[in-house]
């Protein structure tokens, strides 16, 4: 259940700021392994995802390469470099983004408000995500973790700092986040931003009509 921010209107935000990964998209890295290589599969998610968190930290932090990630995978399995490579970007391109949440996105862009991207992601999402889905031509600024070489919840939150400075705003007060972890939450609100804690449209559409954001 979504944990709803406790705003009551949005007459004064002046900026909305989407999480990507569990929120414009929930697909997942390596997802076609479930059946094509359900051995391989089943590595990435004990010793990539879940073995060691810390390695998916520094994956974000750009301080490991998606190529060292395969690399990994490559030595570690019965699969070559070239095929587990070529089966990550197929796969990335085949992540569906949540049409309902963009195209609510650019309504709000429509109406006079900046949209932006915050994301803990890879070097992946910036060249090839981005690209290929062309967030840039609907989002006003996009901050990635792994080209700054720090998550969200990093030096008190200085990614969202950095998105601030970028859309040219300095009052959290004035500005919406939508995301789906509860720590980021916190420290949003610490900072005195609005959160709307993401779990599925149905629940955040329901919300954004009570407070006459749509």
């Amino acid at each position: 259940m979504a944990h709803r921010s406790k705003l009551t209107s949005l007459s004064s935000i002046k900026a909305i700021i989407f999480d990507f990964d569990g929120v414009l998209c929930k697909d997942t890295f390596y997802n076609s392994l479930k059946e094509s290589h359900p051995q391989i599969h089943q590595y990435v998610e004990e010793y990539i995802f879940r073995g060691d968190h810390n390695l998916v930290q520094l994956w974000m932090r750009n301080k490991i390469t998606s190529d060292k990630i395969n690399g990994m995978i490559s030595k570690n399995n019965d699969i070559e470099f070239e095929s587990i490579k070529k089966i990550f970007e197929r796969d990335i391109l085949n992540m569906k983004i949540d049409h309902d949440l963009l195209n609510f996105a650019k309504k709000q862009s429509i109406l006079g408000r900046k949209i932006a991207i915050a994301t803990n992601n890879m070097d992946i999402f910036s060249s090839i995500t981005m690209p290929y889905h062309k967030l840039n031509e609907t989002f006003n600024v996009i901050v990635n973790s792994a080209d700054y070489g720090l998550l969200k919840a990093d030096q008190d939150g200085k990614i969202f700092d950095i998105v601030m400075k970028k859309i040219g705003i300095n009052d959290f007060k004035s500005v919406l986040l939508i995301d789906d972890s509860l720590k980021v939450k916190l420290l949003f609100e610490a900072k005195g931003g609005n959160v709307f804690t993401y779990d599925n449209f149905k629940d955040f559409i329901e919300w954004a009509k009570k407070v006459e954001i749509v």
